[in-house]
């Protein structure tokens, strides 16, 4: 036999009996990841966070004739960002559950893509099950059995429905496909002769212009074949993976090189807060998905509206100025940069850019729901960060006058807490000043409320001033990388915002980071009172870094200057600079605040073992998605090492940079090794280089913090 032929019948016969790759597809938040979890380990997560990729289990079923069967479960991202990685993995499945949501219309809607796009990327014929999860939500169903059946009858698909939370049919839903896999195998189905007839039907064992492959009861006997002997692919991908070690180490070890090549996006976030229009206690958060150029995924997870009321308008509107807090009008009119009549979202561009139109509110109040919309860029001139999410009392009547009602929750769109998270506020917003309203968090004692104002002028001096009520000494206060408020701790906020990865300290020092502003001195009646006029040319409301969308702190104790982040403690107050409505601005005059504090911090910074504050975990965070691997290290010298921005974009040899080359140098001679007793196809070579980048990604997703946002709620997860 030719060493095609027998690497070929080889690899056929091996995939037949030892495992069947089952791939599980779907939207994002029908399910599947509880799906398999409830079946691989009997387990339901209600906090499980979005996929990224591919994640990888396995598990055995037992067939009705006492055979054990093993399958390799890869369950895939939903996001349309990942599913370019997530196609690789459905050349080689041999069956598929197609996951949709029950309470869902337009999960259903999406199945015919799914199953259209399972049959374009795989190579040969594929057992598919379609699975209408969360059946347990039976008040809240969209989708009939009846209108489920018939599309899978259509389609020769086979159907169950299910629900992960209760557990209900998940087993049996495997064991069916299994079976099915299993009976097209052994039956012959999948082991025919060569034919030129085309039976191409969705779903369906049959397989057309196959080479007979020998039953699998059968006793096979191959003869060996000669190795192949490493020639110019061989080499070439040695190359490659030396080239791709080298490479990793320039920018602090493989990890790194893979969160900055292949998972960058740009996410706001909104907590809503209630305001006092109606009295009720609204809760929730917006989030904004950027999936490219044009397009921003939307969900809204809002409770404690009036039952009832089954739809509610909700828009981005022009100033995230919470200074209004009863009726909200700080706020301003919808965002509207392109000057355009009102519409509902159906209209396109023809519209404020801040339509988002009506969603849903169940009967208990709460709306769940994610929609894509254009003219909301988390990037840009038009970026939306820093702007306002409002919440109207009544229906959007589409018309050129709005008529929503009355404002009854908003909040600021912040940049969120996620790792290489791109997403920053306009960086030629013109309008000059800004806003942050501090609020208590959940470790705070006497603190009740604090306003920062900031005031760019046009010669790029930013003039900043404070007021915070309720503190009797003195206490520091930053700006810091994310404006993520859904922690109540505050510390969603991550670290300070220091994008040039240079030392702390305090103005006027220079370099500092950006978000650093020194103390607050306590002045008369339990309030503290701040102000500066920055002339560094290091902290601005627009240009590269602008800190719009950033977070504002107030700790529980001085800054005392040293690295990395000045020990001043935990976190009493948090709050977003959002861009501020010149109706409502109004920044102290020099007279009404106390001597600032301009001593420069020490040439030789204090050891930072003392650093036992909850900022001090921060230090090493990432300060801006580009920059993921700055650390803010103490120098040992007698004099301050300062990166600078003309600095950042020069990669060292890291101690983790040495480390991937000696794993790299493994890892070639282990491809050596395999290439010497087995051919790699493009295929495989494929195969494996994209297991590579989604284990990476994956692994980054598992290493981030706590804070990672999953863009879309836990709760659409639950079932």
């Amino acid at each position: 036999m030719a060493d095609k032929e027998h690497y070929k019948l080889l690899y056929k016969t091996s995939h037949l009996l030892t495992s069947f790759p089952v791939v599980v597809v779907g939207d994002s938040g029908v399910g599947k990841t509880n799906v398999a979890g409830r079946f691989v380990n009997d387990q339901f997560n209600s906090d499980t966070k979005a996929t990224i990729c591919v994640e990888f289990t396995h598990s055995e079923v037992t067939l009705k004739d006492g055979t054990n069967v093993k399958i390799q479960i890869w369950d895939t991202a939903g996001q349309e960002r990942f599913r370019a990685l997530a196609r690789g993995y459905y050349r080689g499945a041999a069956g598929a559950l197609i996951v949709f949501d029950v309470t869902k219309l337009n999960t259903f809607d999406n199945v015919e893509s799914w199953l259209r796009e399972l049959r374009d990327f795989t190579e040969g014929p594929l057992t598919i099950m379609m699975v209408g999860n969360k059946c347990d939500l039976t008040q809240h169903r969209e989708v009939s059995t009846e209108q489920a059946i018939a599309f899978s009858e259509e389609n020769e698909l086979m159907y169950i429905e299910t629900s992960a939370l209760m557990g209900d049919n998940i087993r049996e839903a495997f064991n069916q496909l299994v079976q099915g896999i299993y009976e097209a195998n052994t039956k012959g189905k999948m082991l025919e002769q060569p034919s030129t007839e085309k039976t191409s039907t969705i779903g369906s064992p049959e397989e057309t212009k196959r080479e007979k492959i020998p039953d699998s009861r059968q006793t096979i006997k191959l003869d060996p074949a000669p190795a192949p002997k490493p020639g110019v692919a061989t080499v070439t991908l040695l190359v490659c993976v030396a080239l791709f070690g080298l490479v990793a180490a320039q920018y602090g070890g493989c990890r790194s090189l893979l969160r900055k090549l292949n998972h960058t996006v740009a996410v706001g976030v909104a907590k809503m807060t209630a305001t006092g229009k109606n009295g009720r206690a609204v809760d929730g958060t917006v989030i904004f998905t950027g999936l490219n150029a044009t397009h921003t995924s939307v969900t809204i997870n809002v409770t404690g509206l009036a039952a009832g009321e089954t739809l509610r308008g909700i828009h981005v509107h022009q100033y995230g100025d919470l200074s209004d807090t009863v009726a909200a009008l700080s706020t301003g009119s919808h965002f509207n940069p392109f000057n355009q009549s009102h519409r509902c979202e159906s209209a396109g561009s023809a519209r404020h850019s801040g339509d988002m139109g009506n969603w849903n509110v169940d009967a208990n109040g709460a709306v769940l729901e994610t929609k894509v919309l254009d003219l909301l860029p988390l990037t840009g001139d038009q970026s939306v960060i820093g702007l306002a999410v409002v919440v109207h009392n009544q229906t959007d009547d589409c018309l050129n006058i709005s008529s929503a009602g009355s404002r009854i929750a908003f909040g600021i769109i912040g940049v969120a807490n996620v790792v290489n998270n791109t997403a920053s506020a306009s960086t030629t917003y013109a309008g000059g000043i800004a806003v942050a309203h501090v609020t208590p968090t959940t470790t705070a004692s006497n603190f009740t409320s604090g306003t920062v104002y900031f005031h760019q002028t046009p010669q790029d001096l930013l003039n900043i001033s404070a007021a915070y009520v309720g503190i009797s000494t003195t206490h520091a206060h930053h700006i810091h990388q994310f404006g993520d408020l859904r922690d109540t701790t505050g510390l969603g906020t991550g670290g300070h915002f220091n994008p040039y990865n240079a030392n702390h300290g305090i103005p006027p020092l220079s370099p500092r980071h950006v978000g650093d502003l020194g103390n607050v001195f306590y002045n008369v009646n339990d309030t503290g009172y701040y102000g500066i006029i920055l002339t560094d040319g290091f902290t601005f409301l627009n240009q590269q870094y602008p800190i719009i969308g950033r977070g504002v702190i107030l700790h529980s104790t001085f800054d005392n200057c040293q690295n990395p982040v000045g020990n001043a403690g935990s976190r009493l107050g948090y709050g977003v600079v959002g861009v501020a409505n010149p109706q409502y601005f109004s920044s102290f005059t020099s007279a009404a605040y106390a001597e600032q504090n301009t001593t420069a911090c020490v040439a030789t910074p204090t050891s930072t073992s003392s650093a036992s504050t909850a900022d001090s975990t921060t230090a090493s965070t990432s300060s801006t998605a580009s920059e993921t691997t700055a650390t803010v290290t103490t120098s040992e010298s007698s004099s301050t090492s300062v990166t600078t921005a003309s600095d950042i974009n020069k990669p060292t040899l890291t101690t983790a940079g040495a480390g991937a080359v000696k794993a790299f140098a493994a890892l070639s001679l282990f491809v050596l090794l395999a290439l010497k007793s087995v051919r790699l196809s493009a295929y495989k070579v494929g195969y494996i280089w994209r297991s590579v980048v989604c284990c990476g990604v994956v692994e980054m997703k598992e290493q981030a913090s706590i804070h990672f946002d999953r863009s879309i709620t836990p709760e659409m997860f639950r079932r």
